[in-house]
């Protein structure tokens, strides 16, 4: 059977107002309560810059890479702030420049890709720093410019090589392979690998901000085209894929940043819009990062418009924060990364502001006093 494309729920947005800020802690415009956790400026410890990629373990805590700090920093959910890794790498010689992405797997270790530096480290929960590419005796595959790092329920890592073109896996056994290169599934190009998400049964996906598109390949090593830029082929496409995410049921949401909307696949190869921007209000410019809840909602931020967002699993879709973060000297600037905790926090970090937000979302069905939303 040929592969279909539907159109299903599409969400239009239209012109975001930007909101009045609230107290820290105290229900926003949005009905969200959202409170700066940290201040990537005070300097000491916390001293954060260009926070991009974010992830949280199943103890609360938050892991934030600070891009241009060269560092990963720890936030407990009591707020003491805890340099993961720094500049010196494992301070063996092998640092560590330009880190993107954080993911943390189920035993608490921290991984970490620095995209200048060219390296991949493991950091156990005791601290222990160990480069785990390239391997000292320079076997294995090339990876150049490592982007994004993620990690399965077993504990295999992957990382995709942005200039490389390709997608690596590390084995428990501390191997490495080349799972995808630029030659995608042999009939479409992967170019530019620039997102990735990993299911818990270790299926990886990957898209290719020149090529437009997303691959899936699963653990067998089956790669499949599963989003071209065409989308769903109505007329609304893909373009420049920024951010990838997927849920326990397999759908795999993509954010498009040029294209200005969210795709959605679902395991039956069915491809919909489920966030289109409005052409007369304000377009959802420069989606940036997206990430799934436990409750099936979906999570992204917008670069263009420093707001947060949420995608209820009934199609609703809500404004969480805004540019205005909470006040005067705390706001949000550039949106860039995005991740929620096991208890429905989610996080927001500006990459410009050089800070981090946590937001308690509004109920679902929320509307302030007066109707509208």
């Amino acid at each position: 059977m040929g592969r279909r494309h539907l159109l299903g729920v599409m969400l239009v947005l239209g012109a975001a107002g930007v909101g009045v800020a609230a107290e820290p802690g105290a229900p926003n415009a949005y009905g969200s309560e959202a409170t700066r956790i940290l201040d990537g400026a005070a300097g000491g410890s916390a001293r954060l810059r260009g926070p991009r990629g974010m992830a949280t373990d199943a103890a609360g805590n938050l892991y934030v890479a600070g891009q241009f700090s060269n560092n990963v920093l720890r936030i407990s959910p009591s707020g003491e702030v805890e340099v993961v890794i720094s500049a010196a790498g494992d301070g063996r010689g092998n640092k560590l420049q330009a880190p993107r992405s954080v993911a943390v797997d189920t035993k608490g270790n921290v991984l970490v890709a620095g995209e200048k530096s060219g390296n991949v480290f493991r950091v156990s929960p005791d601290g222990a720093i160990e480069r785990i590419f390239p391997f000292d005796d320079r076997r294995g595959p090339r990876l150049r410019r490592p982007t994004r790092v993620a990690v399965d329920a077993t504990g295999n890592v992957y990382v995709i090589g942005q200039t490389s073109g390709n997608l690596i896996k590390i084995g428990l056994d501390g191997s490495a392979r080349s799972l995808i290169s630029r030659r995608g599934d042999g009939s479409h190009a992967l170019e530019r690998p620039n997102a990735l998400a990993v299911s818990d049964d270790g299926t990886a996906y990957v898209a290719g901000a020149r090529s437009n598109n997303v691959f899936r390949v699963t653990p067998a090593g089956k790669v499949t085209q599963i989003v071209d830029r065409f989308g769903p082929h109505d007329g609304h496409g893909l373009l420049f894929p920024s951010g990838l995410a997927v849920d326990d049921a397999g759908n795999v949401y993509v954010a498009g940043n040029n294209s200005g909307n969210v795709l959605k696949a679902d395991p039956e190869g069915n491809v919909t819009i489920v966030v289109l921007p409005s052409r007369a209000g304000t377009v959802l410019s420069a989606c940036s990062d997206i990430t799934t809840g436990a409750d099936g909602s979906v999570y992204f931020t917008r670069l263009g418009m420093n707001s947060l967002w949420r995608l209820t699993p009934e199609g609703e879709l809500d404004q969480l924060l805004d540019a205005n973060g909470t006040g005067p000297g705390e706001v949000l600037g550039v949106a860039r990364g995005v991740a929620v905790d096991d208890e429905g926090n989610v996080f927001v970090s500006g990459f410009g502001s050089n800070n981090v937000f946590k937001v308690v979302p509004s109920p679902a069905g929320w509307a302030p006093a007066g109707g509208g939303r």
